[in-house]
């Protein structure tokens, strides 16, 4: 059953991007740099701007009660609004993808892991927005290269296997943020393939998010002018149910995903399908990466593959 045609779900991801994020002005260029993804430096690295990640996982961790207490009591970066963001996915290609790996899972793999934590500004209706708190203690995004391909989505494991090849924090306030609108149960919550979560439904909906990341370190066998990857924006869109890649049962650092009999409703958890790239930028500009990101947000829902089914 088709809960949004193409076009409603493109308006809705781009009002969704426009409404989350304020104050921003101008647009300006991502950075390119070389990358090897092999880890071989400069022979053989490619020109690109950013990566694009397969559509992985996301899981709101605590985000049900975060939800309710802030339509209780209102919105805000208090410890009752806030919970952890967890996430898990493999790269898909490079951008632009005119040389994309060759090799790329099939016979080694590039992964991601995640954990931000986000809280809850506002609940208006069916749609809750959400800001990065100023506490990211614990916090961290990382990439990973294997040479054999490990990952599997479904039990969560294999997304930290190899090599750490960078290293990066969520840049807290107003440059980052997202949101996520609940449209009502509307079947399994697995629909990839054959459902490996029989009896659990799940509420559709969709929505983005934009998350800024300072680099700490990036191996420069990989990133071979680490110099130009100092920052980063994430940019992704969410959408349930599940329909390009399994629902994980667990995370690349042991938690279960919680979400009980009717995932987005029964909670504590929210697991959510997320496709996302990476950007490089010039300069870790907070104005400048807000900019960057909400402009990636919006071309990047133009042309995202997955469909709601």
């Amino acid at each position: 059953m088709r809960l949004l045609g193409k076009g409603t779900l493109r308006a809705a991801l781009l009002g969704l991007a426009a409404s989350a994020m304020v104050g921003v002005l101008g647009s300006p260029a991502r950075a390119d740099f070389l990358f090897n993804p092999t880890g071989g430096g400069a022979p053989g690295a490619i020109n690109i701007t950013g990566l694009d990640l397969l559509p992985g996982n996301g899981l709101g961790q605590g985000a049900l009660p975060a939800i309710a207490n802030a339509a209780a009591n209102g919105g805000g970066d208090v410890a009752g609004n806030q919970f952890l963001l967890k996430y898990q996915a493999a790269l898909g290609s490079v951008i632009p993808g005119s040389e994309n790996p060759s090799g790329l899972n099939s016979t080694f793999q590039i992964t991601f892991t995640g954990v931000i934590r986000e809280y809850v500004q506002s609940v208006v209706g069916n749609t809750a927005v959400f800001g990065i708190s100023a506490d990211q203690t614990g916090s961290f995004l990382h990439g990973y290269q294997n040479n054999s391909v490990t990952y599997n989505s479904l039990n969560g494991t294999g997304f930290t296997d190899g090599t750490q090849i960078l290293t990066a924090t969520p840049v807290a306030g107003t440059s980052s943020g997202g949101n996520f609108s609940n449209i009502g149960v509307v079947g399994n919550l697995d629909q990839n393939g054959g459902n490996d979560w029989s009896g659990t439904t799940t509420v559709g909906g969709f929505g983005g998010a934009v998350i800024n990341f300072n680099v700490t370190s990036a191996d420069s066998t990989y990133f071979v002018n680490p110099e130009k990857v100092l920052a980063l924006v994430f940019s992704s869109t969410q959408n349930l149910p599940f329909n390009n890649v399994d629902p994980s049962k667990a995370f690349f650092d042991g938690t279960v995903s919680n979400v009980g009999a009717i995932n987005g409703q029964t909670g504590p958890d929210i697991l959510l399908q997320a496709d996302a790239n990476v950007n490089a930028v010039p300069e870790p500009s907070s104005l400048c990466l807000t900019a960057l990101g909400l402009s990636g947000a919006l071309l990047y829902a133009r042309r995202k593959r997955a469909q709601l089914v």
